[in-house]
């Protein structure tokens, strides 16, 4: 905060020191025309006196001597002679006790002496005792690949593998391989029909199946005679003909 404090007032003294500056040019541009009218008050001045002196003579009492003035006729300058010094006046009243130095005041002045005094640095110290070593860094990042390295020399040739050795590295890897077989090849198309072979001789005979269920009767006068009845028929399929055997009752001749 300090610091700042005398940055600002730093600041302030330099805009002072620019504005009379300023006025100081004004100023001396404006002498010319200054000193004509000072020539001219002076005058009046003298003339006020002497008829302030008049009136003081007319009341008996001492003049005023009136101040004598001169003007350069090449630099226009005009220059007042001062008349004979007056009686010492009465000592005045001691003035009251001026007031302590603000802080804006010290920090200004402390500011302006430091500008002039190498900035108020005194000079180096002593270098001091080397401080302990700090702690081990974090490891750092892994560096770039560096570049290939050349080839090195040629190697002994190796021996060759033995037939053993061969058979060996085959056979481990063919149990490592569902026994080196491919995969499975697409099906092939249907082979052509075969021709009938010749028929074979008769089989041996059976044997006597059971006997089986009594078959339909017919009423008296009548017998029964077995007869087989087309079921099924498709003239355009005759593969697909039905038979089945049906007994008939017909009159007894006689």
């Amino acid at each position: 905060m300090m610091k700042a404090v005398r940055w600002v007032l730093a600041i302030l003294l330099v805009v002072a020191a620019g504005v009379s500056l300023g006025l100081v040019l004004r100023l001396l541009s404006d002498a010319q025309t200054q000193r004509a009218a000072q020539g001219e008050q002076i005058h009046a001045l003298q003339d006020a006196v002497g008829q302030a002196n008049d009136k003081l003579a007319a009341k008996g009492e001492q003049p005023v001597p009136v101040p004598t003035v001169t003007t350069n006729p090449d630099t226009g300058k005009t220059t007042v002679v001062p008349g004979p010094a007056g009686p010492t006046g009465p000592t005045g009243a001691t003035g009251a006790a001026g007031r302590d130095a603000t802080d804006a005041q010290v920090s200004a002045a402390v500011v302006l002496y430091c500008s002039l005094h190498a900035g108020c640095q005194g000079p180096q110290g002593v270098a001091g005792a080397p401080g302990p070593a700090g702690a081990d860094g974090l490891t750092g990042a892994t560096g770039a690949t560096g570049a290939t390295g050349m080839d090195g020399p040629p190697g002994v040739d190796g021996k060759n593998a033995t037939d053993a050795q061969v058979a060996a590295a085959v056979a481990a890897y063919c149990d490592a391989h569902d026994g080196c077989r491919g995969p499975a090849g697409k099906a092939g198309a249907d082979g052509k029909t075969g021709t009938d072979g010749a028929t074979g001789p008769a089989g041996p005979k059976g044997d006597t199946g059971a006997t089986g269920a009594a078959g339909p009767t017919c009423p008296d006068g009548y017998t029964p005679t077995s007869i087989y009845v087309q079921t099924r028929t498709d003239p355009m399929l005759p593969t697909t003909q039905h038979w089945e055997q049906s007994t008939l009752c017909l009159p007894t001749a006689g």
